[in-house]
């Protein structure tokens, strides 16, 4: 059965900002509870790019891996299929929106 979430934050820091750090996977061990061990091609984030991850629970590691779908700059949104052990994979997506100057929205879901 699926199951579908959208969680939402108030990010008090400029739109800019928030979709640099989303936008550039070497960023993604700043916020994410887990270490990034390649992206493949490098660069910006770009559909076709395959990141590979780990992160550490139940005192186990835990590998990931997240598969680009697709990326709108001009809408500051990112589609990801993620990939987490134990065979759950999930379709992400994550949108940044201007609320003013200085405040932001991201929805992940």
């Amino acid at each position: 059965m699926p199951i579908n979430v959208c969680p939402i934050a108030r990010i008090h820091a400029p739109l800019e900002r928030v979709w640099a750090l989303l936008s550039d996977p070497t960023q993604y061990s700043t916020w994410m509870d887990a270490s990034t061990k390649s992206i493949e091609p490098g660069g910006k984030v770009q559909p076709g790019q395959v990141i590979l991850a780990n992160s550490r629970a139940f005192g186990r590691q835990w590998n990931l891996e997240f598969d680009v779908l697709a990326v709108a700059e001009s809408h500051h949104t990112i589609d990801f299929r993620t990939h987490l052990p134990l065979g759950i994979s999930m379709h992400n997506h994550f949108a940044c929106t201007p609320i003013d100057a200085q405040t932001c929205q991201v929805s992940f879901g």
